[in-house]
């Protein structure tokens, strides 16, 4: 439902705080340069070029990546006992907390642009959506970096031998 979708995509970006970095100009950034990554040559483009669920599952972690983003780290957040730190159990504070306002707004009906996608299909997309943001907490930077370096150098020395599905899970 793309009236559904347009909707939630300005709900999103009215959810956004004005902070010097976590804001909306950072989002339209990384939504930009996700999408980039999904053409040909782009790191992204097997595992999108030939499934829309999970192209629209990129691009949607892209756009909530950051919602409500509070401005400080997930480290001040539970160190202040801060009341978002409580309710996530001090585990990925800030990118838990994306995940449960998107799918929050997801789930009110003026705004669910999923209402007609089968069941299966929408644990899909929720998967991939919160490998993808679950991954942009800093604490798991340097072993999905390490992991996608193995990807890609499998990749370059085998193209044929990588399942692109199965090995891009593993990064995430």
């Amino acid at each position: 439902n793309t009236d559904k979708l347009i909707a939630f995509v300005l709900e999103a970006e009215n959810m956004m705080f004005e902070h010097p970095y976590h804001n909306r100009r950072h989002v339209a950034d990384v939504v930009a340069g996700m999408y980039v990554f999904t053409l040909p040559g782009g790191c992204l483009y097997d595992l999108v070029h030939s499934s829309p669920l999970a192209m629209l599952s990129v691009v949607f972690a892209a756009t909530i990546h950051d919602l409500q983003h509070t401005g400080v780290n997930n480290n001040f957040l539970s160190k202040t006992l801060h009341p978002l730190a409580i309710r996530h159990s001090d585990k990925s504070v800030n990118e838990s907390h994306h995940l449960s306002s998107a799918f929050d707004l997801l789930g009110q009906d003026d705004y669910n642009f999923m209402e007609n996608v089968e069941r299966e299909d929408l644990i899909t997309f929720r998967s991939l959506v919160i490998e993808m943001v679950m991954a942009t907490d800093m604490k798991s930077h340097f072993s999905i970096l390490d992991s996608f370096k193995m990807f890609q150098k499998a990749r370059q020395e085998d193209p044929k031998s990588v399942k692109i599905l199965t090995e891009m899970r593993n990064v995430f």
